[in-house]
């Protein structure tokens, strides 16, 4: 029986968390004594993240940020499927924070579904997710809580109206009063909002 890590390796569904795991410099951690369960995003899982989210994080200035998503996925302690089923329960992660465990319908994970479970390794479990767990308030700066940064942006009054982005205006009132500001032959310039 193969430890944690190369366990994943010889999976061959798990390159992008093992690649991940080797950036943030966990790899020794995750071959040790243990016992630990690791919730493991698929490579598929990752896949789902936005274009470009992994090759940034595993950028040596991000390492603090990749170690604490990664190690979130993992439980200090060997926990099986049955241990869970039925059950809804907070275990602490190795991060630090508290994952969300619902075993009353299949098993689900802060969100994350277990589509494999119970692979055992000589140092403790994998259970294999779908999606990749972000740590709460990852969304930490002001700007980002409020969801829409409301930065300067010109719209050129003069260009044809198929050139303004009606999408830039939740409110339809305001694409009326631009459509209208438009038909008088406005030629000025206004400061609206970009949604992000």
């Amino acid at each position: 029986m193969h430890d944690i890590v190369d366990t994943a390796v010889a999976a061959g569904s798990f390159k992008t968390l093992i690649a991940a795991v080797t950036a943030a410099g966990l790899v020794d951690t995750l071959k040790g004594a243990g016992p630990f369960t690791v919730f493991a995003p698929s490579d598929d899982a990752f896949a789902k993240l936005p274009a470009g989210t992994v090759d940034t994080l595993v950028k040596p200035e991000n390492k603090e940020k990749l170690t604490k998503i990664l190690t979130l996925h993992v439980i200090p302690s060997k926990v099986m499927a049955a241990d869970v089923a039925g059950k809804k329960m907070s275990p602490a992660s190795v991060s630090g924070e508290a994952l969300d465990v619902d075993g009353t319908t299949g098993v689900v994970v802060s969100g994350a579904n277990v589509t494999k479970a119970d692979i055992e390794c000589s140092n403790g479990v994998i259970h294999v997710i779908d999606t990749v767990i972000m740590p709460k308030g990852w969304l930490a700066s002001p700007d980002e809580r409020q969801g829409a940064a409301f930065t300067g942006r010109r719209i050129d009054f003069s260009q044809p109206r198929n050139k303004l982005r009606r999408g830039l205006f939740p409110d339809r009132s305001l694409c009326s009063g631009i459509s209208r500001a438009l038909d008088m032959g406005a030629s000025s310039r206004a400061w609206a909002p970009r949604i992000s």
